[in-house]
């Protein structure tokens, strides 16, 4: 069983096109995946009134015919913690941890996509860190490759260092490609943290259309699959 939970530095960093795109290319790659959203803030409200993920809708534009499951929808963008109280609810990590057993034996690769942080507050005592704990799943972090975001990643992966997680390493996001300034700001994020960046992609423009397959070939070729999963593939020996 492969499993993965990510999450990301900051707000916008286009984590869910790195989740669904993960999803999407180990399913291509002959893996029976699923991508699970335990909380989704700003969830979506239909006609009939009932709310649905946003996110969870972007993976049906990657694949489809792939499975997806959520626990919570919360129609505030606020963090879960604030989300959920305006609601009138107090989020459970047994209720969480119990969706993902109903399902878990049903896959080869799950992909757990996260809230906005290592310390978004989830309920009034714990944060994310401590649901990922809680969930046993290592964890991938998602940043920009903007040198703005450099201080958030470095303190967001020497928090996952030193908060005992499983950590398989970091994917920066960009929209233009990476500039000469950008590069030298993942040197430096490998030299201030001792970790290497596990590849970069391509979050995607809200205002442009995308190729699903674009993104699954831009997973393949750029990002390092088989380091964020500890596994070998054979059909990626090639790349």
């Amino acid at each position: 069983m492969l499993e993965l939970y990510v999450t990301e530095t900051e707000k916008n960093t286009g984590k869910i096109v790195l989740s669904a795109g993960l999803a999407g290319t180990m399913q291509a790659l002959g893996y029976c995946s699923t991508l699970y959203k335990p909380i989704q803030t700003g969830a979506l409200e239909q006609k009939n009134g009932l709310l649905k993920s946003g996110d969870l809708e972007f993976m049906k534009y990657v694949d489809s015919y792939m499975e997806t499951y959520s626990t919570y929808l919360f129609k505030s963008t606020s963090s879960p913690v604030i989300a959920a109280a305006l609601e009138g609810v107090e989020i459970d990590f047994d209720l969480i941890c119990k969706d993902y057993s109903m399902f878990y034996k049903n896959y080869d690769c799950i992909l757990t996509d996260g809230t906005y942080g290592l310390s978004t507050p989830i309920t009034r005592k714990f944060t994310e860190t401590d649901l990922i704990k809680r969930m046993g799943l290592p964890v991938l972090l998602v940043a920009p490759a903007e040198s703005a975001s450099i201080n958030n990643t470095i303190m967001s992966i020497q928090q996952a260092q030193n908060s005992g997680l499983n950590f398989r390493g970091t994917v920066l996001s960009t929209t233009e490609g990476m500039c000469e300034e950008e590069s030298l700001t993942t040197r430096l994020i490998e030299e201030y943290t001792g970790t290497k960046i596990c590849g970069i992609f391509n979050k995607l423009k809200d205002d442009v259309e995308f190729n699903p397959d674009d993104i699954i070939a831009n997973i393949i070729t750029d990002v390092d699959i088989q380091k964020i999963f500890d596994v070998g593939i054979e059909k990626l020996q090639n790349y």
